[in-house]
């Protein structure tokens, strides 16, 4: 893997996840993944989430509800394990069209939504599309460590920002205990990883920073706007490339 892509991507990755407390992997597959397979890029995603996600989760503990994260964390751990299997054995292209669709159809989504709530306010949601956009995440997880819905589910149950990263760290971080030893019984998980992960560290904590400091100043409305068409942008980009490939 590219250490100079790996430091931007890191940077940049770590960045959107201070400013909005998702979307890090988001970000960093799909730069990673012009050069790098997934099977490579997934693991060192994974070793950089976990600190990311247990700070952020502990400076929101107290917006933390325990109704709302066990049932989505059960939910997630359900689909880990096909979508690890899927991981170990998918081919590296047709992994990346998916990715990159996952990715538009997450930005989609959450623009949709907001126009949405802005105009008739937030309506409770049909508990089997909660049941079925969480499974979804867990696969994803499991195949990128992308939670691309897991967004779409707790906009969908919690009332303001502070309880959405909260509860979205703290899942994000169980899942990510959980994936951590798939990941290392599958050799998914190498000693490569680990040390291309240290290498690019410092721009993760100082991307991770900066977005947190960004956050502060930055309306809630326009950091998620900013987020979902980036996002949009970049599947098209890595769905267009591999797709386009896979018919050559």
């Amino acid at each position: 893997m590219n250490i100079y892509l790996g430091l931007l991507a890191a940077f940049l990755a770590m960045f959107v996840k201070g400013l909005a407390a998702f979307g890090n992997t988001l970000v960093f597959s799909p730069l990673m993944n012009f050069q790098s397979d997934t099977k490579l890029i997934a693991p060192v995603d994974l070793l950089m989430s976990i600190p990311a996600n247990a700070y952020l989760a502990w400076r929101e503990r107290k917006s933390i509800s325990l109704k709302i994260a066990l049932p989505l964390v059960a939910l997630i751990y359900i689909g880990l394990i096909p979508g690890t299997f899927f991981l170990s054995i998918g081919n590296s292209q047709v992994l990346k069209v998916i990715l990159g669709v996952a990715v538009v159809l997450l930005g989609i989504e959450m623009l949709l939504r907001e126009r949405a709530i802005a105009k008739h306010g937030r309506k409770k949601s049909n508990p089997l599309v909660l049941a079925l956009i969480g499974l979804g995440s867990g696969i994803l997880c499991g195949l990128f460590g992308v939670g691309a819905f897991l967004t779409a589910y707790l906009n969908r149950t919690t009332d303001n920002q502070s309880q959405f990263r909260a509860n979205f760290c703290c899942v994000f971080f169980l899942e990510n205990m959980a994936r951590f030893f798939l990941y290392l019984y599958s050799g998914i998980l190498t000693l490569s990883s680990v040390k291309f992960t240290l290498l690019i560290a410092p721009a993760a904590v100082i991307g991770l920073g900066c977005g947190v400091l960004a956050s502060k100043k930055i309306p809630e409305k326009q950091a998620k706007q900013v987020v979902a068409v980036l996002l949009v942008l970049t599947g098209l980009s890595l769905a267009g490339q591999n797709l386009a490939a896979l018919l050559a």
